[in-house]
């Protein structure tokens, strides 16, 4: 379901869903701070009973420390095996709260609310739910597809830019893998609005839409993430291998940040390996440099092997450990 507005209505779309059997909302406290009230009304005017789980903002939340935390909230709680978990975020939150009701009584039911650009267009889509390791991130986890996704643009509007731009990489990832129109309508958008533009612009609801239809209908062919699936790590492999290289602190990459490098490098190699098409690199760089922070971290090229391997969006078995070219001896300011 998307639609701006959705969040006052979220109450009444869910009811169906949840009848009278309790319901624990999984947020940060800056998704609370702004939306808790309004989320709580809703769902009250409806007559859900929900407690909510309120943990500190950040990919450092994605732990197990802190689903450790969560499920003991749940048993504080009393959360029963016909009761629901709603995540209510962006993708920590989404990943975080779908592990613990994958996990918790061997899975309840859970329901997605996403509230950033990132989650809203990719992670709260097509099931994959999980924690980080200080080993690499997504090291464990468990696909669990959710009752349903609410998602409602005008949440974007709360947003400061360097999400909405780190979400982008996500959108332009859906082009470069699936329409070239559709990557040629970003390319125009983003030299119109920039990157932070898209939040609150009539094209939102129409470009997320978008965005999850392709998603979706790719994972309701390869589920598993055995085949086609893989089209959606572009980005990825070098982008989770980012984000563990940098480290998972306050001070690191955003997760779409790193992606954007990911693409970035991605194509760069593939083109200097002959394995993909000449040119293919520098539109693909030029966009996503609308969704790349101001900063950069310097990491050795040798750096990222082992957590690429590691990456839960690699697939060993395929992966080549052939030295990159020289150009790529060290990534910094892509």
């Amino acid at each position: 379901l998307i639609g701006n507005g959705l969040l006052e209505e979220l109450g009444e779309l869910i009811k169906p869903l949840c009848g009278t059997s309790p319901a624990v909302v999984v947020t940060d406290e800056n998704v609370w701070s702004c939306h808790g009230a309004r989320f709580s009304a809703s769902l009250a005017g409806a007559g859900i009973a929900c407690s909510a789980v309120v943990n500190p903002p950040g990919e450092e939340s994605k732990s197990l420390n802190a689903l450790a935390g969560l499920y003991g909230e749940f048993a504080r709680l009393s959360l029963p095996r016909s009761g629901f978990v709603i995540a209510f975020g962006g993708g920590v939150t989404g990943d975080l709260g779908g592990f613990a009701a994958a996990t918790w009584m061997r899975g309840v039911r859970f329901i997605q609310a996403p509230t950033t650009l990132l989650a809203q267009v990719d992670s709260s889509v097509g099931g994959k739910t999980a924690v980080n390791l200080p080993q690499g991130k997504n090291m464990v986890g468990a696909f669990y597809q959710p009752e349903t996704v609410v998602i409602d643009p005008s949440a974007l509007l709360t947003l400061p830019p360097r999400e909405v731009r780190s979400g982008m990489a996500e959108v332009i990832k859906y082009g470069a893998i699936r329409s070239a129109d559709f990557f040629g309508e970003l390319c125009r958008i983003g030299e119109l609005r920039g990157a932070e533009g898209l939040a609150g612009s009539e094209e939102a609801s129409r470009i997320i839409h978008e965005c999850c239809r392709i998603k979706s209908g790719i994972v309701e062919r390869d589920e598993r993430d055995f085949g086609e699936r893989a089209l959606l790590n572009f980005g990825h492999t070098f982008g989770h291998a980012i984000e563990a290289s940098a480290g998972f602190g306050a001070n690191a990459y955003r997760h779409g940040e790193a992606v954007a490098f990911g693409m970035v490098i991605a194509s760069s190699i593939g083109e200097a390996m002959e394995l993909t098409a000449p040119g293919a690199a520098a539109p693909t760089r030029s966009e996503t440099a609308r969704a790349s922070p101001s900063t950069r971290v310097s990491i050795p090229a040798r750096a990222l092997i082992p957590a690429s391997v590691a990456s839960t969006s690699s697939e060993p078995a395929k992966f080549s450990t052939r030295p990159p070219p020289a150009s790529a001896a060290h990534i910094t300011a892509l």
